[in-house]
């Protein structure tokens, strides 16, 4: 998932590529915005983009590191998301054990905190020191849906981008090229999205829509002696 790949969030990606492109990169990123708005998926970019075995101004998103990045399964890349309703202590003791690590084939380890408002308070505080002093080499993105939830000094040590609702254009695009909805229901998943895709909504949508011309379709060859005899079966 190259930068070039990602719609939407175009102020999101020149910050991060001046960034790279400056070699003025922070040790910690706080991406905000509300969920599926393509957050993650910039992260994971990021992580390509900073390990890509090919040079260009994106990751080519084909070689083997991107391809593991984005399978998850990089030895230098890591994704800590809640268990259950939280990121809990033990994890984060974990993750930064093995941000501590010298990388193994990356140029960076990146360390991803994917619903970075669920940090429970002992993990936040154990992360804290992490940001207060960072590993050489590691780059930590954290993704909420805003800051609210997160402790003063975390977010103070991080350097954020605010990510943007999707325009109605982009959000029809993508379910246009992502599903088989008709355009009555790509539309209404639109407006029902408030700037985002919700993919649960789009794929119960999808699924109606299967089952409802299914319906039409059985109706319409049904023959009136079928129904005859069905109904005589159920007497």
């Amino acid at each position: 998932m190259p930068f070039g790949d990602i719609l939407g969030q175009e102020h999101a990606i020149e910050l991060l590529c001046h960034a790279v492109q400056r070699d003025r990169m922070p040790h910690a990123w706080l991406f905000t915005g509300q969920a599926n708005i393509g957050k993650f998926k910039t992260a994971v970019a990021l992580a390509q983009k900073l390990n890509c075995s090919k040079i260009g101004e994106d990751a080519c998103g084909k070689c083997d590191f991107c391809l593991q990045i984005k399978e998850e399964n990089f030895p230098d890349f890591l994704v800590l998301r809640p268990e259950g309703k939280f990121i809990k202590i033990d994890q984060v003791r974990n993750s930064l054990n093995w941000l501590n690590l010298h990388p193994d084939q990356a140029k960076k380890r990146v360390l991803i905190l994917d619903g970075a408002e669920n940090l429970g308070r002992e993990a936040a505080n154990a992360f804290l020191k992490t940001l207060e002093e960072p590993a050489p080499n590691t780059i930590i993105i954290l993704i909420a849906l805003s800051t609210k939830q997160l402790p003063e000094t975390i977010v103070s040590r991080c350097q954020q981008i605010r990510f943007r609702p999707l325009s109605p254009e982009i959000t029809e695009y993508i379910l246009r090229r992502n599903t088989d909805l008709s355009e009555e229901l790509v539309q209404l998943i639109s407006s029902y999205g408030m700037g985002s895709v919700k993919g649960n909504l789009a794929n119960s949508f999808e699924i109606m829509q299967t089952v409802q011309n299914t319906a039409i379709k059985w109706l319409t060859t049904f023959k009136s002696e079928t129904l005859e005899d069905l109904l005589r079966t159920c007497e």
